[in-house]
């Protein structure tokens, strides 16, 4: 049986957004890269899901890379930069490090966008924090190319921090 998208074999009205290989019964992963192809960089995003796609397009143009290494909270730029000994703050860092260590991540993004549920601030402040974190970022990682980015309205993404 040839792989079709799940929601190919599905009836009439099931969710058209849901690309997931399936094949004879089981679920199947994408095709593969192999370890030469795959380079990674890191995303530190928002986990509001309008922000995702379009973080994880521009960090694979900027730094390069196949794939990106996401890690989410919900306003995250605030914790990095007003609130550095946060539980939040703790676990980035260290999820960084894995990135860095064991997928040898080229760089680091940090992004904060318009809207944003978790960090309420207006865009001035926001792109404020911003600076602050990939300043807070630097100290712990001084040999990372890190980049601060902004998303308005219009999800666009902007650099608005970069070495």
């Amino acid at each position: 049986m040839a792989e079709r998208l799940l929601w190919e074999q599905e009836a009439e009205g099931s969710n058209p957004f849901a690309p997931i290989f399936f094949s004879k019964g089981h679920l199947t992963t994408f095709p593969t890269m192999t370890t030469n192809d795959t380079t990674f960089a890191t995303a530190l995003n928002c986990m509001d899901g309008r922000v995702q796609l379009p973080v994880n397009d521009a960090v694979r143009y900027i730094f390069g890379v196949t794939c990106v290494d996401t890690i989410t909270e919900a306003g995250i730029v605030k914790f990095l930069s007003d609130e550095t000994d946060a539980p939040e703050t703790q676990v980035a860092l260290a999820n960084i490090q894995i990135s860095l260590e064991k997928h040898g991540s080229k760089g680091v993004a940090i992004a904060a966008h318009d809207d944003c549920a978790g960090n309420t601030h207006c865009e001035q402040t926001q792109k404020q924090q911003l600076a602050r974190a990939v300043t807070f970022l630097k100290t712990h990682f001084p040999t990372t190319k890190i980049v601060g980015l902004w998303l308005g309205l219009d999800w666009k993404v902007e650099t608005v921090v970069s070495p």
